[in-house]
C-alpha cells in the first residue's frame, strides 16, 4: 500500500541548460565513463562534498575500475602568443642562455607556468622572470 507516498513533478528539464539543470543520468554516466570529474561535478549540488567518491561508485556500477586521477579538460582562453609558444615548447628550454630587458644575463634553470627561473651570471643567484621580459642570448 503506497497511498501515503505523494508524487510531485519536478518540472521539465532543459537538456541544453548549464550545470545541474541540464544534467541527466545519461550525461552523468558518460562523464563517469570518460573519467571527466569536472563534467560529473557540474551535475551535482554545489554543497556535495564527495564528487570523486560518487563518480567512482558510478564507475563501479558500470563495471569500470576505480580511478585516483581524473581527466582535467579545462579550456582556457588564449593568454598571448608568447605564452602559447612557451607552452608548446617552442620558446625556451632549460639550459638556454637568456638576457633580460634590463640587461641581466644567465642560464634557464627551471621552466614555470608563465615564467622562468634563471641562474644569473656573476653572482650565481637565481631570479624569476616573466616570459615577455626575456629573450634568447646566443
Amino acid at each position: 500500500d503506497f497511498a501515503s507516498i505523494k508524487i510531485m513533478n519536478a518540472g521539465e528539464r532543459d537538456p541544453d541548460a548549464e550545470g545541474a539543470e541540464g544534467m541527466s543520468a545519461s550525461k552523468m554516466r558518460a562523464a563517469a565513463a570518460n573519467n571527466d570529474l569536472i563534467a560529473f561535478t557540474s551535475g551535482l549540488p554545489k554543497r556535495f562534498k564527495d564528487a570523486d567518491g560518487l563518480m567512482n561508485a558510478v564507475r563501479s556500477g558500470m563495471g569500470l575500475k576505480e580511478e585516483k586521477s581524473f581527466r582535467q579538460d579545462v579550456k582556457l582562453k588564449k593568454a598571448s602568443n608568447i605564452r602559447e609558444k612557451f607552452v608548446a615548447g617552442k620558446l625556451f628550454n632549460v639550459k638556454d642562455r637568456v638576457k633580460s630587458k634590463d640587461g641581466q644575463e644567465g642560464v634557464i634553470d627551471t621552466l614555470g607556468a608563465n615564467h622562468v627561473k634563471v641562474r644569473l651570471e656573476g653572482d650565481g643567484n637565481f631570479k624569476n622572470f616573466w616570459l615577455q621580459d626575456l629573450c634568447l642570448n646566443n
